[in-house]
């Protein structure tokens, strides 16, 4: 077993793995042992999970030897036909009680020591070999859920699931987990976090379109994901896809080879679910942000679009606004067609009438990059652009006298933190109003 006695004479040395001697253990007691484990922590949860959080406990050091990958291959072959689906018991056993922590409301302190634990035992590692190892598709949920919940959760996290996918070659069994055959769960959460590992840092994006440009190169899986029956499937793909394309262009010739690809993004951007329209604007916004190489592509998007200034969520608003400014920013290509969807007057309505701040700054920005292009600047200058934003202007301008425009002293009332924010957020209205009448009045 994993722990030592100390204090025997002599020195313990660790020289390869020694595997277990069945003449003191037996794999059935082994699996007795993990369920009594597994009872007692349903019972007694938070009296237990503490054990978690030391990595030299007696219950973390068995679990963290229970999924060494040749104690599994010991145990695996130990009971002949039986051994291996022992071996499966043994890991969803071992899995579960690692959930527990994040099951129950565990104080943020504990919580982090619960992570840091987990992660100096390498747990994460070792649950991802062994899964993909011994486990079939519909078994995976609750492993996949917990390897999610601490990628998702911790940044430490990672980069060691990503170190562990390459150490363990662990790409044959990602790209299974995306198919359709899968439970929801996950196939969700192998797109969420292939999607924060990208969004982490671009140095994952190989590792991360590996897993979806399929058997064939082709990026056939993207197609099937972004038309799949589950708005949480469609929504996490269209935010996989803004990551992807969050730091540089390479994913844009796929786009443009691949028209399924783009069609289906499109098509998301009218979507029923909220989710599903927010990812797919994010996405689009970004396949149209470090350069125009797409424009011609992203003509059918345009009226979507703008559309989706008037969505009921503020972060697809934005998502909205920041997308149209980009169709613009490189080159006059889509002048024409931004013109006849009438992109300008809405961006300057929802600029100046929008309840959300952030909606209001993200659209004037839109305004500003726009009318880089001359024919779009005289159109906005014709819509007597200067008086309407003069207006807005002067209304997130405080007055004077006013208790946000008074100089704090020593007999001063205490200003909320929510006041301060919401003076902050009008001056950025005012300020981005101010740059973008100076832009036009030149």
């Amino acid at each position: 077993m994993p722990v030592h006695d100390i204090e025997t004479d002599g020195q313990i040395t660790h020289q390869g793995f020694n595997p277990p001697d069945w003449n003191f253990v037996s794999p059935q007691g082994v699996m007795a042992v993990l369920q009594m484990a597994v009872t007692v922590f349903t019972k007694e949860t938070y009296q237990c999970i503490p054990n978690l959080a030391a990595s030299d406990s007696v219950v973390m050091l068995t679990l963290v030897h229970l999924i060494h990958k040749d104690f599994l291959a010991v145990m695996s072959k130990c009971l002949n036909e039986d051994g291996v689906e022992v071996t499966v018991e043994m890991i969803l056993e071992v899995t579960q009680l690692c959930c527990f922590p994040f099951a129950v409301d565990t104080n943020e302190e504990l919580l982090a020591e619960i992570q840091h634990c987990l992660y100096t035992s390498n747990i994460l590692p070792r649950l991802l070999h062994a899964s993909g190892q011994y486990l079939h598709h519909d078994l995976l949920e609750t492993p996949l859920g917990l390897i999610a919940r601490l990628v998702l959760g911790n940044v430490i996290f990672v980069e060691q699931f990503a170190t562990a996918v390459q150490d363990f070659k662990c790409i044959p069994f990602l790209c299974k987990a995306i198919e359709t055959s899968n439970t929801l769960s996950v196939i969700c959460d192998t797109i969420s976090i292939c999607s924060h590992l990208v969004r982490t840092s671009p140095a994952h994006l190989p590792l991360v379109m590996s897993v979806f440009q399929g058997q064939k190169g082709d990026y056939e899986p993207l197609v099937i994901l972004l038309t799949h029956n589950s708005s949480a499937v469609k929504s996490r793909t269209c935010s996989l896809l803004g990551n992807v394309m969050k730091h540089d262009a390479k994913m844009y010739s796929v786009l443009k080879q691949r028209e399924k690809i783009f069609h289906s993004l499109i098509t998301c951007l009218k979507d029923s679910d909220s989710n599903v329209r927010k990812g797919a604007s994010y996405a689009v916004g970004n396949a149209s942000y470090h350069s125009g190489e797409l424009y011609t592509r992203l003509k059918p998007a345009i009226p979507l679009l703008v559309t989706l200034l008037r969505d009921p969520v503020t972060k697809t608003k934005t998502n909205a606004s920041s997308a149209c400014g980009n169709l613009g920013m490189h080159s006059p290509a889509l002048s024409v067609e931004i013109k006849k969807a009438k992109m300008i007057p809405h961006l300057l309505d929802v600029a100046c009438n929008d309840i959300s701040p952030v909606v209001q700054i993200s659209s004037l920005l839109a305004l500003r990059s726009l009318c880089q292009q001359s024919e779009l600047k005289k159109e906005m200058v014709s819509l007597n652009s200067v008086a309407k934003l003069s207006n807005l202007t002067a209304a997130n301008t405080p007055r004077p006298g006013t208790a946000s425009s008074r100089p704090l002293s020593a007999m001063s009332r205490p200003t909320s933190a929510m006041s301060i924010n919401s003076v902050h957020i009008s001056g950025n209205v005012s300020s981005h109003c101010n740059k973008l009448i100076k832009f036009l009045q030149t």
